[in-house]
Order: C-alpha cells, then structure tokens, then sequence
C-alpha cells in the first residue's frame, strides 16, 4: 500500500479541529473521551500524516476501534459529530488521497443509513420505551 501525500493530519488537524469546534454543544468530558479514542486507535493504526501512513484510516474506519467510537457516539448523542469528521476528511482527502476520502463518504453513508433504519423501527422504540417503564416500577 503505497503512502498517500495528504497534506492533513487526521487526528490533529481534521478530528481535534471538529471536536473543538462543538466546544458548548457537548461537554467537555464526552470531547476529551473522543479525543483519547481517536488517539489510542492512532497509536494502533499509526496512520499520522507525521511518520504514519494516512491510508490505514481506512483499515481504522473498518476496525473494531472505529465501531466502539460509534457506539459510544450513540450513547452520548454525538453521531452527528462522527458525520462532520467524515465530511471534513472526505473533504480534506479528496485530491491528496482519494481511496481515503471514498471511504469516509462510505462510512457516512453507512452510518446515516443506520441511523435511519432506528428511526423507522417504531417497533424498537415502542419496546425501549416498555422495558425503561419497567425498569423504573422496579427500582420503585
């Protein structure tokens, strides 16, 4: 796999940047828990532009890392924050490294599919809504 010219950092320049910027509309705990996620799954992936290989975002965005941070995402109701990094890198990538941006725009694609397969299952949400009354007439 041959070593992409991007002229960005993922984690540095594209990740803290769109973090930092929701600074108010998240807290501060849940912005440092997703920076040291993004950071652990650099140290594991080592696809910094500084000495890494930018193209192994792509094996990241497949990984099990990338999984734990969506779902993390999901409990704490920031997957729009993982939509804006995925735009930002499709968007920075482009030109430098275009295997990389095709697979942000798949993973964004992947995960506004998802969210909208939640939103159509009236079902599942009926059944959360059951088992929390439950739950809450037994802790009573």
């Amino acid at each position: 796999m041959s070593i992409c010219s991007a002229r960005k950092d993922f984690l540095r320049q594209i990740v803290n940047k769109v973090i930092s910027e929701s600074s108010g509309k998240i807290s501060a705990s849940v912005m440092e828990d997703l920076k040291v996620r993004f950071a652990r799954a650099e140290d594991k992936f080592s696809f910094s532009a500084f000495g890494g290989n930018p193209r192994r975002i792509a094996d990241f965005l497949s990984s099990e890392e990338w999984t734990d941070i969506v779902e993390y995402s999901k409990n704490v109701n920031v997957t729009w924050l993982l939509e804006a990094i995925l735009k930002k890198l499709a968007e920075e990538y482009k030109d430098d490294c275009p295997p990389i941006a095709n697979k942000a725009l798949e993973t964004l694609n992947s995960l506004r599919k998802e969210a909208q397969s939640l939103k159509k299952s009236p079902h599942l949400i009926a059944l959360l809504k059951n088992l929390s009354s439950t739950v809450l007439r037994l802790m009573l």
